[in-house]
This record gives structure tokens, sequence and C-alpha cells, in this order.
């Protein structure tokens, strides 16, 4: 036999035993021992009936509990699959508001050197004009002694606006 012997089947093998010796020696027996027996076969049947149901319905609860194992694990599998799809996305989007971020970071860059460059030019053009005024007024500074000549000379100068807007486009840089 290849089944691996367990204390029923050895039990069993014994009754078979008993029965083929009754039966090879022609022993006649009582109704009633014969009865005993069996009651003692029907009663060992029932157990091993019980004893295969009981086995069966744990394999068949094992085989639910790795079946939802199985779904929980397929489950998470998926959801770590959609976190990774979206850990993907994330950094492609990332990756493009730096490049994004990048370009504008740059021009806003370059606009500020820009704008601090003509702002040093204004100031170096602003401090000229300041330094043309070698006497200032009393009780005033530079700058507002600059402004009432330049205001003074806007109205003495009767020759229109035209002649002011030439003047500043011959001391602009070219």
């Amino acid at each position: 036999m290849s089944e691996v012997e367990t204390p029923t089947s050895d039990r069993q093998r014994e009754i078979e035993l008993l029965l083929n010796c009754i039966i090879d020696r022609g022993y006649v027996f009582k109704s009633s021992t014969i009865t005993e027996w069996l009651r003692l076969l029907q009663n060992e049947i029932a157990k091993l009936e019980t004893e295969l149901a009981r086995v069966t319905a744990e394999r068949n609860a094992a085989r639910v509990a790795k079946q939802k194992a199985d779904d929980e694990r397929d489950a998470m599998l998926e959801q770590l699959r959609e976190v990774q799809a979206a850990q993907e996305r994330a950094a492609d989007e990332y990756q493009a508001f730096a490049v994004i971020n990048g370009k504008q970071l740059t021009l806003l860059t370059e606009r500020a050197r820009s704008a601090e460059r003509r702002l040093a030019e204004c100031q170096t053009q602003y401090h000229e004009l300041l330094y043309q005024v070698s006497m200032k007024y009393p009780n005033e500074t530079r700058h507002e002694t600059a402004l009432r000549y330049l205001k003074e000379r806007e109205q003495n100068n009767n020759s229109g606006v035209g002649q002011a807007d030439a003047a500043i486009k011959e001391q602009e840089p070219k």
C-alpha cells in the first residue's frame, strides 16, 4: 500500500484480517456475535466518514482561505502598480515643471540683470546731472537746485518741445 499508515487504517486492516481468518477457517458464529461485529464495523465506518468529512471541510476551508489571500495579494499588487504609475506621472510632471520653471527663472534672471544695468546707467546719469550743479541754492539739495534750473530753463525757452526732443536724442548713446 502506498498510503501513509494511520491508526484508523491499522484498525481497518485488523478487522479485515479477522474477517478473512473467520471466513477461511469456516467458523460458525452466533448471530449475536456477527451482529456485534457488524455494529463495530458500522461504528468504525461512521468514525471514518466523520473523519473524512472533517478533513474535507478543513481542506475546503484552506482552499477558500488561500483563494482569499491570493485575491487580497492581487488587489494589493494592483494598488502598488497604481501607486507606482502615479509616482512616475508625478516625477514626469515635476521634471516638466522644473524645466519650465528653469526657463522662467533664466528669463527672469536675465530681466533682473538687464534692469540692474539700466538702473546703474540711470544712477550714473542722475549723478552726472547733479554734479553739474556747482552751486546749490541755500537750504536746497543739489537735486532741488538741478530741478529748479531745468524748470527755469524750460519756462524761459520759447522754442518749443521739438528742440528739447532733439537735444535728448543727441545725448542718447548710439
